[in-house]
């Protein structure tokens, strides 16, 4: 049997061998025995933007808050009043919000001081958006600081003033409890407290100390349930640079023209390059970005949001470098096809509610060497 087997192995790989070894290859070009031709070329946009989009931010892990050279963010949290039926005769001895730290933008202050305060102001996380107006609180303010380290879990120490509503609320249906929000006091660079959607023992929790009625013994009761989301506003628009940047969302659109190649082309790779002019990171940010095909119907509508964000690329900088590429062959292949509708790429941060990373890349009217730029290798029939 095994003779059998080496023997028919054996009459195979003569046969082959003896062959034309160009045979196999030529058989890949189809029928027809085409043959191509290949082209690198290096396209430059024709045309970019930068613009902001509003977004939902109630579902981050991080509540991003203070004020910086470019953005300004605030906190709005509503802590759950299921609590407050066993505390509608008691005696309040300390009233505790406690938020961790998780993440620093541009800190430059060894004790950031923020502003805590009552809304009277309807909101909801699922609802508010980044770009909505700052919600203003009641006069019942009390100002904190703290070094704000990562981990180091921050105390606020409030008087029952500020958690009046909240017991309230319970009880009369025509008390309104719409929770607190948290300011910065001066630029002070942004902050990220552990949201409700964060790590279990990070998330913000309020503690209630108080007495019962003819007790000394002092009781505890707390939560870390409740919503809360944050504002976000841009206060920086550079039109001489591409901007992105998380928090407020700055995206930018670029758009390259690939009819230039010709109907026929079939494009083997396309790599999408923006040159960073600057960055800012926070800590535990990650140095990348993620490319979007634009999706608006309307080409000329430079400031659309209206984006379909499929095949994301997330992409690494080496740090020696400042040039950031995403492979967006598969787009090129569908833009020279007319598959798709060409209106460029959208560029936004990989963690666009989560951090306030900052990037500004140079655009198409810098010089040559630094333009946004497509570089395409693409084959023609010869």
């Amino acid at each position: 049997m095994y003779k059998i087997f080496f023997t028919i192995l054996l009459i195979l790989t003569f046969e082959s061998c003896a062959r034309d070894p160009h045979s196999v290859g030529s058989s890949l070009l189809g029928p027809d025995d085409e043959e191509f031709q290949l082209f690198d070329t290096t396209l430059t946009a024709y045309h970019d933007t930068t613009f902001t989009t509003a977004v939902l931010n109630g579902g981050s892990y991080n509540l991003l808050v203070g004020d910086s050279d470019s953005l300004e963010t605030q906190i709005l949290i509503k802590f759950s009043n299921e609590l407050a039926d066993s505390l509608q005769n008691v005696k309040f001895d300390t009233i505790l919000i406690t938020l961790t730290p998780n993440y620093r933008w541009n800190v430059k202050l060894a004790q950031p001081t923020f502003e805590i305060g009552v809304l009277q102001t309807q909101w909801y996380d699922t609802t508010t958006k980044s770009n909505e107006l700052f919600l203003n609180p009641t006069s019942v303010v009390k100002t904190f600081a703290d070094s704000m380290l990562i981990g180091k879990q921050v105390k606020i120490l409030l008087d029952s003033t500020f958690i009046t509503k909240w017991k309230n609320s319970k009880s009369d249906s025509l008390v309104k409890d719409w929770g607190f929000v948290i300011k910065a006091k001066s630029k002070q660079g942004i902050i990220g407290f552990s949201s409700f959607n964060g790590l279990e023992v990070n998330k913000p929790t309020l503690t209630i100390k108080y007495k019962k009625q003819n007790l000394d013994s002092t009781f505890s009761i707390s939560t870390s349930i409740g919503n809360d989301t944050y504002l976000s506003q841009s206060k920086l628009l550079n039109k001489d640079f591409l901007i992105v940047q998380g928090a407020i969302h700055q995206r930018t659109r670029i758009a390259f023209n690939l009819k230039s190649l010709g109907k026929f082309a079939n494009i083997n790779n396309a790599t999408l390059e923006l040159t960073a002019k600057s960055k800012l990171l926070g800590s535990v940010s990650r140095d990348s970005l993620q490319s979007f095909l634009s999706f608006s119907k309307d080409s000329l509508k430079v400031d659309s949001t209206s984006y379909l964000s499929i095949f994301g690329r997330n992409i690494s900088t080496k740090a020696d470098s400042s040039v950031y590429s995403f492979n967006v062959t598969y787009f090129a292949q569908q833009f020279v096809r007319d598959s798709l509708i060409n209106n460029g790429f959208i560029i936004k941060t990989i963690a666009d509610v989560e951090l306030a990373d900052r990037f500004i890349f140079y655009n198409r009217n810098s010089a040559s060497n630094l333009k946004p730029r497509l570089k395409v290798i693409y084959s023609l029939k010869k």
